[in-house]
């Protein structure tokens, strides 16, 4: 509903932060679920942009601080590359000219 402007971005970004303020298990999987479906927009969209990129790293954070089942950090490394990929360098190809 946020990609759509139907609901407004902060109400996602604040069940973010609540659901970061309490990283259960289940809070995790909701984190992850909402970053995978609306994340790139939140990210992306300038007025959400620095609030997301904090949220994001302080998820990054929390992961590294608790020790945590293998499947969570799979899905909290995949919703934050999902939202922020990382940057590829590309490289041409020089070909000679004909």
């Amino acid at each position: 509903l946020t990609k759509f402007k139907i609901s407004p971005p902060i109400s996602v970004l604040r069940c973010l932060t609540t659901c970061l303020n309490d990283f259960t298990p289940q809070n995790i999987e909701m984190i992850c679920n909402l970053l995978e479906t609306c994340g790139r927009f939140l990210y992306r969209t300038p007025a959400t942009h620095i609030r997301t990129a904090s949220l994001l790293d302080t998820m990054m954070r929390l992961k590294a601080a608790r020790n945590l089942d293998s499947r969570f950090e799979t899905m909290i490394e995949n919703a934050y590359y999902y939202c922020k990929p990382p940057e590829r360098l590309t490289k041409r190809k020089e070909r000679p000219p004909i």
